[in-house]
């Protein structure tokens, strides 16, 4: 009848669009639509994933890497989430080419903060704790640490309440993040404070 033959009609156009769109996911898209350029900036590896690295995120969760010349005692720390990883593969380039090395202790979603995790996230909460007292063991122990960066996607937190680390009485984030800078300062570090990156609205 005809209500069959638009069924199967209906069925036959649904079939390519459906290969096309899993050949779409599975390459994460069509690179080749875009210039040679653009093709390389989206092969680039999403993770930080190299430097001489105390921990890992396949292992860790989180990492605790020395990029630049690694064989060289690292001045400067940056620490905060994936914005801050983001930073890391120029910072690298900056490192090498001036001989210097750059500790990162980064996590996505984890803020650079003593201590604490939104109470709303999906991540690991025991490896962001983790991360961050890995930053203060850094700060309190390691006299050549001259310079904190501290990057995040700060809107993401903002007003957020904490879990907690134990013995921590306050859960709002804005105060946690001034205490923060508080100590490091006490340390006698300079600290830069790295707005958000730009994001687009899209994925």
């Amino acid at each position: 009848s005809g209500r069959w033959r638009a069924y199967v009609g209906a069925i036959a156009l649904s079939v390519p669009v459906a290969v096309s769109a899993g050949m779409v996911m599975i390459n994460d898209g069509y690179e080749s639509r875009l210039p040679e350029m653009s093709q390389k900036l989206v092969s680039i590896e999403k993770w930080p994933d190299f430097g001489s690295c105390i921990t890992k995120y396949e292992r860790d969760q989180y990492y605790n890497c020395v990029v630049g010349m690694s064989e060289e005692s690292a001045t400067t720390l940056v620490w905060g989430d994936s914005h801050a990883q983001t930073l890391i593969w120029a910072i690298n380039s900056i490192a090498e080419r001036r001989g210097a090395a750059v500790r990162h202790v980064t996590k996505g979603g984890c803020p650079p903060i003593f201590y604490g995790v939104s109470a709303s996230t999906k991540i690991d909460r025991r490896a962001c704790i983790e991360m961050q007292k890995s930053a203060k063991e850094i700060v309190d122990s390691d006299p050549t640490i001259k310079t904190v960066f501290m990057a995040a996607r700060w809107s993401l937190y903002h007003s957020a309440d904490l879990v907690l680390a134990e013995g921590q009485a306050n859960n709002a984030f804005d105060k946690t993040l001034v205490s923060t800078i508080r100590q490091l300062l006490a340390l006698g570090l300079n600290v830069v404070v790295v707005d958000s990156l730009p994001e687009p609205g899209f994925d």
